[in-house]
């Protein structure tokens, strides 16, 4: 019978998965350019990946230790605020490190002859990498306040927590 342990459990068994994914996909996307001498135009697309790597690692260290506070019956806890407040903010952050790339490769500039700034747009492929860096990032944002509403959730449920305690 599936009850709230194993879901917790299944979760908790899908964050370290993805500790996994992430650390080869890290390690994939050095190793697989080195390998077919290719550092030319992919290099520039996989900067905004690099940046927030180390971000995803914060990331699924929060909802470990989230995770671990659920499965010892520590829900209603200050530090899982704190926990929800960070992880919330690491999506922000990588949400606008997206935008800021879409938004670079979009703009992609250079000095022509006489000085003036104008725009060029590479290729089809920056159009596409555009859209889906723009929806990724929209996703990541959506992802932080929807975890922004769960926090608030938890303080305001911590607050009456508190106030019944001291009630009794």
């Amino acid at each position: 019978m599936w009850n709230k342990e194993k879901s917790v459990q299944l979760t908790h068994c899908m964050v370290r998965i993805f500790y996994l994914i992430l650390t080869v996909v890290a390690a994939a996307s050095v190793i697989i350019p080195i390998a077919v001498k290719d550092y030319g135009p992919l290099a520039f697309y996989v900067i905004p990946f690099y940046i927030s790597v180390p971000v995803g690692y914060i990331a699924l260290m929060c909802l470990d230790k989230l995770l671990i506070h659920i499965k010892k019956g520590i829900v209603f806890d200050n530090t899982n605020v704190k926990l929800l407040r960070i992880f919330s903010w690491l999506c922000f952050f990588v949400s606008m490190v997206t935008f800021l790339f879409v938004v670079v490769v979009i703009l992609r500039m250079h000095l022509d002859t006489i000085g003036t700034i104008r725009v060029t747009f590479i290729s089809v492929a920056d159009w596409y990498y555009s859209i889906f860096a723009f929806c990724v990032a929209v996703a990541e944002l959506f992802v932080g306040v929807v975890v922004r509403v769960v926090k608030n959730i938890f303080e305001a449920a911590i607050k009456i927590k508190e106030e019944n305690e001291l009630t009794i």
